[in-house]
């Protein structure tokens, strides 16, 4: 070195202190994105089965639905369980009738068997939401019983064919939807109860769906403050 004179000497990082940062810089890029993909994979499943929420019983025999048709004035009445409202018109004439044997309508004719459902006797039903129908209950049900399930001047969802609970396939029907239940054979019987799957999600589900996508924000920011 000249006297008088002074050589600039480049100062470098100690060698622990570059890898330091760069494995935290590496966990910032890598590790927060694997987190915030967790995430978005929870919301998406919150989303996907949020339409399986809430199954709902409509019970006719011996329950609110029952006594709520039994009450209405004529054959055009509603009823509401869990949150959703189901409403009925009977047919052909008639009032609707519960016993302590079951739930059916009184047609007020010969022979009419008053808390069952005759031959070409039923009601048409819709939703004030969309559902999917899961099953009904019959009881009652005797040698010449028979029944269908159906959209309303449309495709058949299920025939009833012996005594107790028969699957309705998991059909999702749209508000408003007019579906029908008809007594098809020579004898009567009675029904229990409807069964459906409300598609809108509980107040539990959308507070986790907003607590999951709050985390995912807090999640993003960190990693664009670290990253900067």
């Amino acid at each position: 070195m000249t006297a008088g004179k002074f050589s600039t000497i480049p100062v470098e990082m100690n060698q622990p202190a570059r890898h330091f940062l760069l494995i935290d810089r590496y966990r910032s890029d890598r590790l927060i994105p694997r987190q915030v993909k967790k995430l978005v994979l929870i919301l998406s499943a919150l989303f996907l089965t949020a339409a399986s929420y809430g199954q709902v019983t409509f019970d006719f025999d011996s329950g609110t639905a029952g006594t709520d048709l039994k009450a209405a004035a004529s054959l055009t009445a509603s009823t509401t369980s869990g949150g959703i409202t189901l409403s009925v018109t009977g047919f052909p004439s008639g009032v609707f009738n519960v016993t302590a044997s079951g739930f059916g309508l009184n047609a007020d004719g010969s022979g009419d068997d008053t808390d069952e459902f005759d031959q070409n006797e039923g009601f048409t039903f819709s939703f004030d939401t969309t559902v999917t129908l899961d099953s009904i209950k019959v009881s009652q049900f005797g040698a010449g019983s028979s029944g269908t399930v159906a959209f309303d001047g449309g495709s058949s969802i299920a025939s009833i064919s012996s005594t107790g609970t028969t699957s309705l396939t998991s059909t999702m029907v749209s508000s408003g939807t007019l579906l029908r239940f008809t007594s098809t054979g020579t004898a009567a019987f009675s029904v229990d109860n409807l069964i459906v799957t409300s598609a809108v999600p509980e107040p539990s589900t959308y507070a986790l769906i907003f607590g999951a996508a709050t985390l995912g924000f807090v999640i993003y920011r960190r990693r664009s403050k670290r990253v900067s």
